[in-house]
């Protein structure tokens, strides 16, 4: 009896996680902040969203604080492991000192710091694998409720020509998202983790998931989306090809990466408007780069350290008539430097690197220690590495990484603590196990 209720209190608590983890990922945003698409975005500040926004981010903070507390040691380890995902949330809350208006930069940044410190409590509560299957879970349920929101409530899951706001993409998924883009890059993102994992899934069960998320992906006609499906699929190949290939191997392919950087910076200078053209976009990136403009033409005085984070970007916005209806710089970078300035940029790229470098790291332990079981963990830490670029690539043209309530920092707080943990534990124990082994001086066979 005892331990069926103590299964039946896991599940409980399982299900209570899942369903904060797809709400911090932005599912059904506006139902529950009570946005109305039909109507402007100001209009939409109601009391009610307010508060239900409050109530997502304390429940949030609380369920992930009180596992990093309990178990404090284990959170030590767990955040050194990672430590370059939490660069980017702790620089949110430092750049208080700087913001021109901190009572914003703390609030928001709290937020976001929140989503981060929720993702450590999961791993406290449940371990770093069951991390893995709690973002299975609430990836499956986002993408299936996303194609019976668009088929059963289109008001809510598809763009209707009577909206306030994006209403040139009336007819296109956004399923439990509030923007069809949204829906695109979560979908893909999802289906290359899908394609990762693959082997450590069922049959039955990765087939009808990755096939809604590939639904999904065109339902909602996201070129940015079949983008990111694409570098993700095959950087992963690519990384999993030369990873048991050793040192030199890794560094031919990054020289090629650099190469096709390269060549492909040029194809933009050269054959830019011919390119968005074949993908469906004005040269202009649906008017992003004239946004950008104004943007950078503001934020110029605050070059180093830019105006805080949240607090820089809502300050521009509200001063200028032409870009009071957006939320944010659409574009990663720019919102990165209004925040922090450049030496804020330069810290978060570093911090994208050094993830980068330490997942190759770990993969080449494995492969030296020969670690049990290595080829899952090895297809973990991969991903980490095809996620942080996909990353890079996305925040050109999305500001997903500095925002909360948004389906990219609990996937990166998440996936990169989670199979960073896992392989720094393994290789821990395997390293253990040797040297606790007596050694075989006459060389008998064991």
């Amino acid at each position: 009896m005892g331990q069926y209720f103590q299964r039946y209190l896991e599940f409980i608590f399982a299900l209570i996680y899942i369903t904060l983890l797809m709400v911090l990922m932005g599912a059904y945003r506006n139902q529950l902040m009570g946005f109305d698409s039909s109507i402007s975005n100001a209009q939409n500040l109601t009391s009610s969203g307010t508060i239900l926004q409050k109530l997502s981010i304390s429940l949030s903070f609380i369920l992930g604080s009180i596992p990093v507390i309990l178990k404090l040691s284990r959170s030590t380890k767990i955040i050194f492991y990672a430590y370059p995902i939490f660069i980017l949330p702790i620089l949110s809350i430092i750049s208080a000192l700087w913001s021109v208006d901190y009572s914003i930069t703390i609030f928001k940044g709290a937020v976001f710091l929140s989503i981060y410190v929720y993702c450590l409590g999961v791993i406290n509560l449940f371990s770093a694998r069951q991390a893995i299957n709690i973002y299975l879970t609430a990836g499956c349920l986002i993408a299936f409720l996303s194609i019976a929101t668009a088929v059963t409530m289109p008001s809510i899951g598809v763009h209707q020509a009577g909206d306030a706001f994006q209403a040139v993409h009336a007819g296109q998924w956004r399923g439990v998202f509030s923007h069809r883009t949204q829906l695109g890059q979560f979908s893909a993102t999802f289906c290359v983790f899908l394609f990762a994992w693959r082997k450590q899934l069922p049959i039955l069960l990765l087939v009808p998931v990755f096939l809604s998320g590939l639904l999904c992906l065109v339902a909602a006609q996201s070129q940015g989306g079949y983008i990111s499906l694409t570098i993700g699929i095959v950087l992963f190949s690519l990384v999993r090809a030369v990873i048991d290939k050793g040192l030199g191997a890794q560094i031919t392919l990054v020289i090629i990466c650099i190469v096709l950087a390269l060549s492909g910076q040029y194809l933009v200078d050269t054959m830019g408007p011919s390119v968005l053209e074949m993908l469906g976009k004005a040269p202009n990136l649906t008017g992003r780069t004239d946004i950008w403009d104004l943007l950078l033409t503001s934020a110029s005085r605050s070059v180093m350290l830019g105006r805080g984070y949240s607090a820089g970007i809502a300050q521009i916005l509200a001063s200028n008539e032409q870009l009071k209806v957006l939320a944010n710089a659409q574009g990663g970078y720019i919102d990165l430097y209004i925040a922090f300035g450049m030496v804020g940029v330069t810290v978060v790229i570093a911090s994208w690197i050094a993830i980068i470098f330490k997942a190759l790291r770990m993969m080449n332990m494995l492969l030296r220690l020969d670690v049990p079981n290595r080829r899952p963990i090895a297809d973990g830490l991969s991903y980490c590495v095809t996620l942080i670029v996909m990353t890079a690539q996305m925040s050109i043209g999305e500001s997903y990484i500095v925002e909360g309530n948004n389906y990219l920092p609990p996937t990166l707080g998440l996936i990169i603590t989670a199979f960073f943990t896992i392989a720094r534990d393994a290789i821990t124990q395997t390293v253990e196990e040797i040297r606790l082994k007596p050694a075989n001086i006459l060389g008998v066979p064991s």
